[in-house]
């Protein structure tokens, strides 16, 4: 199994979480996107996109996978008028997953 992702790990191992989740269900729910991931080498090339350039690689990755979407609460993601991958919140991306969008 490939490595836990760690910043993911990271943030759902804070407290604030566990009124959402047990601190067992966060490492088992890591465990899985582990399971079901991939990795892929950093894109080469990162356009500006956001009005943070330490998340612009973010849209460089999910354009170089074919990813349908980027998921983020960050709102330096969230507000962007038109960004080059969409960006879904979440819980807007499980309400897409649960209606069977994103799927293909």
């Amino acid at each position: 199994m490939p490595p836990a992702p760690g910043e993911l790990a990271a943030v759902l191992g804070r407290s604030k979480f566990r009124r959402y989740t047990t601190a067992d269900e966060a490492r088992a729910f890591v465990a899985e996107v582990a399971h079901r991931s991939h990795r892929v080498s950093d894109p080469p090339d990162v356009a500006p996109v956001s009005r943070d350039p330490n998340d612009d690689y973010l849209f460089a990755l999910a354009q170089m996978t074919g990813s349908r979407a980027v998921i983020s609460g960050d709102r330096d993601l969230t507000v962007l008028d038109d960004p080059p991958v969409p960006v879904l919140t979440p819980a807007g991306a499980v309400e897409t997953l649960l209606a069977g969008g994103l799927s293909g």
